[in-house]
């Protein structure tokens, strides 16, 4: 009941929150519409006035700005963080649905808290489990309701005499004599490479129900003489075993005391009204107060926690796939770092500018976007070159205005890799001091670089190789599988 009122105030603030935010944003924009990106917008204009709120944007914002260099990071990040917020508002609203359908659905047997609909007649006896609460404990109990009958005697069953022996080893269960009986006794109802069944007759008292368990009240301390039949048939024989017992009450806690004490009322009244629909639930039993609540066999809590669950694992998911960009951003730049060097090495012997090479490699890339776009209509898919987007910034800021030397080494300082941050200072230094070895010096760092991706190339590949141990060992399991099960099977 009260994961249903949680499930259902959280649907209703969810659809609130839909209807105000596309209220505003119509109010805003002058358009009628209605979208969980207006809600996600809305949502997230409001996280980012929270000092934790802008920090986590400002994460994204920076993120942003090293993966789409020529865009507007800001409008990157608020779209990614929409995305996020769309697909929690969707898995809040799928999991809390599917909650209160699954609270709300079913035949309910409980009808104004305590009356109970019994199985109606040729149906079979049912156990209802419930929450009885008393006082400000809530206690589990189950309550077996048998089905509404006819009057009329029931028939006996056929008993088989040669399982004598085999019953006086196993009735006794746990207990040590048949004269001081105080647990309960093993009523088999067949008997272990015979076709023999087995049916009890337990007496009128109830002091022994028919799963072997004792209800003996406090009162009868002194013992209580118990005389059971075991009716054994084989086929068309019968033989009545009557065995003697004399049974004593169990210690039970006060829990368990309340519990039997409403069980027997709930027995009482199936005895006393056959064939009455509904049955009355006892609400005080020795002045405690009662109240029970349906145990659902689907519990919606735990739909509710599979949406949270769902929610944290697409959070990660999406966090996580942001750093595997970020790293495949600074792989690919280690990578192209060779062919920069040797560009800039061919264009610088043949008399060019720093400026004019570093305008020339970036035209080239242009160039090659373009077509590269003309191709992506048609079907083919280029991958962006990060390092070629940095130098394409740099030198839209040196056209810009800004002095080649700053912008040499903000292109390093963005950067963040070593090899970069090594050429910006090479660049940088050469400005400053005009020093005349830096052909020398980026010939040098060609060379090195070729080695360092050789390197990479080794690592990489050892990577792969790494990865494919995992199929392996699966093949390598399979095929022992394969050999050893047939040998097993002929020995």
């Amino acid at each position: 009941m009260h994961i249903l009122i949680a499930n259902c105030m959280i649907l209703g603030v969810i659809l609130i929150l839909i209807i105000v935010a596309n209220i505003v944003s119509n109010k805003q924009n002058g358009k009628r519409s209605l979208s969980l990106d207006t809600v996600s917008r809305f949502v997230l204009s409001g996280i980012r006035k929270t000092r934790v709120g802008k920090e986590i944007f400002q994460k994204s914002v920076n993120a942003m700005r090293i993966l789409y260099v020529r865009e507007n990071a800001e409008e990157k990040a608020t779209i990614f963080c929409t995305k996020q917020i769309t697909l929690i508002t969707l898995v809040l609203l799928a999991s809390n649905s599917l909650s209160i359908i699954v609270a709300l659905t079913g035949s309910s047997l409980l009808y104004q808290s305590y009356y109970l609909k019994r199985p109606g007649y040729g149906e079979s006896a049912l156990s209802v489990p419930l929450y009885m609460q008393v006082e400000e404990n809530q206690e589990e109990i189950e309550l077996e309701l048998q089905e509404r009958q006819y009057t009329d005697p029931v028939k006996l069953k056929e008993i088989f005499d040669k399982a004598k022996q085999y019953l006086d080893n196993t009735i006794l269960g746990n207990n040590e004599a048949y004269d001081h009986i105080d647990r309960s006794l093993c009523l088999v109802t067949k008997i272990p490479s015979l076709s023999v069944t087995v049916d009890w007759e337990l007496g009128y008292d109830g002091c022994i129900n028919q799963d072997g368990s004792i209800t003996v009240e406090d009162y009868q301390r002194d013992g209580v003489i118990q005389t059971i039949t075991a009716v054994i048939r084989y086929y068309d024989n019968e033989i009545r075993y009557p065995i003697n017992l004399v049974l004593y009450p169990k210690e039970k806690t006060k829990t368990e005391r309340l519990i039997e004490l409403v069980q027997q009322e709930v027995r009482q009244q199936q005895q006393s009204a056959p064939e009455e629909e509904y049955l009355k639930l006892p609400k005080t039993i020795e002045g405690q107060e009662l109240i029970y609540y349906e145990r659902k066999e689907k519990d919606p809590i735990l739909l509710t926690m599979l949406g949270l669950m769902a929610m944290g694992c697409l959070l990660y998911g999406n966090t996580a796939r942001l750093e595997k960009e970020k790293k495949k951003r600074d792989r690919q730049m280690l990578l192209d770092y060779p062919d920069i060097i040797h560009k800039l090495v061919l264009l610088l012997g043949a008399g060019m500018t720093v400026k004019n090479a570093w305008g020339m490699i970036c035209g080239e890339y242009e160039r090659k976007r373009q077509r590269a776009g003309t191709r992506q209509k048609a079907g083919t898919k280029e991958e962006t070159r990060y390092i070629y987007e940095e130098m394409v910034v740099t030198i839209h800021e040196i056209q810009n205005g800004m002095a080649e030397m700053e912008a040499y080494d903000r292109f390093g300082r963005r950067v963040k890799l070593i090899p970069y941050m090594k050429l910006s200072s090479l660049l940088v230094q050469n400005m400053t001091k005009g020093t005349g070895d830096l052909l020398k010096l980026l010939e040098y760092e060609a060379v090195q670089s070729f080695e360092e991706r050789k390197d990479m190339a080794k690592r990489v590949g050892e990577e792969a190789s790494t990865k494919l141990l995992v199929p392996m060992v699966f093949m390598l399991l399979i095929l022992l599988i394969i050999i050893m099960v047939p040998a097993f099977m002929q020995m």
